[in-house]
């Protein structure tokens, strides 16, 4: 009897593959009798596709081409628990070649596990690997009442992804002195390549904090991801078409560089089903990236446990050579830490040559004063328990300097050999477009040595910590260098040695962006909500991992020249945000672009949350956060449960109502804003009948 699929089933799932071509027909949760593909694209990648140097696709065969060649017929075999599809050969839809493939899936409760490999013998170098690409889906009836949430820096949550991805761009310009920046005021400013397909396509780790999503609706939801554990360089990548062709894709998307006679092979990645929203999908990575017993909290001081946050000075000197502070205005910066309560003070553009133009070029600059200078003010802000920090780039030497030359050649990183066997290294550019960066590799022993250097430096003039820039924001690199002597796919393991090198001199460090990868070895991760703010979602990471603390951005609305003025409309949003989640506040004070003086309501305001979160931290500490998992919210209130203690954090702009699956009683009230005789508890439901912001502690 002639079978046009193949079935593999358990109690909870089952997976149909096409007998003929192999590609992946059905994936069925069981439990609510859902396929999730729902649309077959026809004439486009689906299961898996190999892309080469010159972009090229291999993916599963059409039946014609199957019709007129059978050796590019799906061979599919039983395997424990699951199937296992391979090709001889695999066709571009034109003609043949020599690359052999097989990949297989294993049913384990409600999850798959995922596996491929290929030989390649083709002429070919192989640089990009989806699998699995699971197409067209979505959950239930209706795509539009779908849900994704996506670890983009942190997270952002994004209501019916089919039509929020696809959406016309809408974005504005603005120019800070000599930057220019693209800001999204909706969507994810995505383009569509030449198939009409929107990508969403975050490397781990750069922008990809965690590698993992989760689709999730009524009836619950899907889970996506790599159990990978940071080994080569990969994207989560979401596809959507728009409402015209419903659904969107999933794949997780393997940078690599396999050249004709080599292997590879892939098997971490995961799918499930799971009841519940997000927070289901966020409990299956964390227990698969660590488990209960090996869980680690950030690598923070004491002094960064209990400071709610920092001023940071960008304003020693700009890039285009503009001084504002010099080391002798130290004290009074010290001065105004502690008068506002953020004992932490952040300098960028001390160094030589200053902020985006001397990398990495960490010593005093002269025009600043003398390193004693440096010294003395440190030492005058230290005593008056004030911790200060400098800016390092983890990734930027200004091909300008020549005595850099020797660096940048045997460190760069390489991401192509031309014709004459040459090897081109990463550039990047920022803010004045005179300047050429190259992008140094993570992995390399001479850039891991100078930044080594770097950190004894401010170490000796007396810093407790870093801002160590870009190291998990700037998307990793390949690097085709073999005298590094690591694979060309080994970028994060270079930039855990470069944190492992700031923490081995005992420096607090605090790096751009957020990852998995790198959290239990900094003391916090900036996720720079302001930058995305239609969708941010800073949740996600924080109750995946709640051990570990999360830096953010906040502004005023007043006098801001730094960022575009819908940011600043948002200002009290961003503080409240940060304030119930328990981030660590970043606020600027640059005299002119940016700083809170400027604006003495949303300066008030600042102080007031900066006091409650003092009283907060030193008397209870962070707590775990819970989000608002068995909350129940009613009016203009957001509000987040922690436990150990158990704690609500709350932000209310008019009035609302706070329910708490607990009946535990009322400890302490620490109030920011309003006024203590209209918030009332009366066993586990909070009232709030006035404009009030705080924190309420239970025994």
């Amino acid at each position: 009897m002639y079978h046009s699929r193949h079935r593999k089933s358990n109690e909870y799932i089952t997976v149909a593959i096409d007998t003929k071509s192999g590609s992946l027909l059905e994936l069925i949760n069981l439990r609510t009798g859902d396929n999730l593909i729902k649309n077959h694209r026809h004439g486009m990648a689906d299961t898996f596709e190999l892309i080469t140097s010159e972009g090229k696709s291999f993916t599963v065969p059409k039946a014609e081409a199957v019709y007129s060649n059978p050796d590019l017929m799906a061979k599919i075999t039983e395997i424990d628990n699951g199937l296992e599809v391979s090709y001889s050969c695999l066709s571009d839809g034109t003609n043949s070649t020599d690359i052999s493939l097989t990949y297989s899936f294993r049913l384990l409760e409600d999850k798959i596990n995922w596996e491929i490999s290929f030989n390649n013998n083709s002429s070919y170098t192989i640089t990009v690997c989806k699998f699995p690409y699971i197409c067209g889906v979505w959950l239930g009836e209706y795509y539009d009442d779908d849900t994704l949430v996506y670890p983009f820096n942190a997270g952002i949550k994004v209501p019916n992804p089919t039509e929020y991805l696809s959406m016309p761009r809408n974005q504005i310009g603005w120019r800070w002195q000599d930057y220019k920046y693209t800001y999204n005021i909706d969507g994810m400013g995505l383009w569509p390549d030449k198939h009409g397909v929107y990508a969403l396509s975050s490397k781990y780790s750069g922008p990809l904090s965690m590698a993992y999503c989760d689709l999730y609706g009524e009836d619950g939801g899907f889970y996506f991801a790599s159990h990978s554990s940071g080994k080569g360089i990969l994207a989560i990548r979401i596809e959507a078409m728009g409402a015209h062709s419903a659904g969107i894709n999933f794949a997780v998307a393997n940078d690599i560089h396999i050249k004709s006679g080599e292997k590879f092979a892939y098997n971490k990645a995961v799918t499930a089903f799971h009841k519940g929203d997000w927070h289901n999908g966020a409990d299956i990575y964390r227990k698969a990236r660590y488990s209960d017993n090996d869980r680690k909290a950030a690598l923070a001081s004491d002094w960064f446990l209990k400071n709610p946050g920092l001023f940071a000075h960008y304003d020693f000197k700009y890039q285009n050579g503009g001084i504002v502070h010099s080391f002798s205005d130290i004290p009074a910066l010290a001065d105004q830490a502690v008068e506002v309560g953020l004992n932490h003070l952040l300098f960028a553009g001390w160094h030589h040559e200053g902020f985006d133009y001397g990398f990495p070029m960490y010593t005093a600059d002269r025009e600043l004063g003398t390193l004693d200078e440096l010294k003395s003010g440190i030492d005058y802000a230290h005593k008056l328990g004030v911790k200060v920090s400098f800016y390092i780039n983890s990734r930027l030497a200004n091909t300008k300097y020549t005595e850099l030359d020797e660096l940048i050649k045997d460190g760069a990183a390489v991401k192509s050999v031309d014709a004459n066997g040459e090897y081109v290294i990463s550039a990047e550019q920022y803010g004045n477009l005179d300047l050429k960066f190259a992008a140094m590799c993570a992995g390399a022993k001479n850039w891991q040595d100078r930044l080594s250097d770097a950190f004894d430096y401010v170490k000796e003039a007396g810093a407790y910590g870093i801002y160590f820039d870009q190291i998990a924001m700037a998307p990793p690199c390949v690097c085709l260098n073999e005298s590094h002597g690591h694979s060309p796919e080994a970028w994060n393991e270079g930039c855990i040695k470069l944190l492992e090198l700031a923490a081995s001199k005992g420096l607090s460090t605090i790096i751009e962006g957020c990852s998995d990868l790198y959290g239990t070895l900094a003391a916090g991760q900036l996720v720079s909500t302001f930058s995305y703010i239609a969708c941010a979602f800073p949740e996600l990471y924080k109750y995946t991992f709640p051990e570990q603390i999360l830096v953010d951005m906040v502004y005023p609305r007043r006098g801001m020249a730094m960022r575009p003025t819908f940011v600043g409309d948002r200002w009290k949003q961003l503080i409240d945000t940060s304030f119930i989640c328990g981030s660590y506040l970043w606020a600027y004070d640059l005299v002119e672009d940016n700083s809170f003086e400027n604006d003495p309501a949303a300066f008030s305001y600042l102080k007031s949350i900066v006091n409650a979160r003092n009283l907060w931290l030193n008397k209870y500490g962070h707590g775990v956060f819970e989000d608002d998992k068995s909350l129940q919210l009613t009016g203009d209130i957001s509000a987040k449960l922690f436990t150990s203690p158990t704690m609500v954090a709350f932000a209310c702009n008019s009035s609302g109502m706070i329910e708490l699956d607990s009946e535990n009683k009322v400890k302490e009230l620490i109030l920011a804003v309003g006024k203590e005789s209209f918030v009332k508890v009366s066993s586990a439901t909070i009232y709030i009948n006035s404009p009030s912001t705080g924190v309420i502690i239970f025994e």
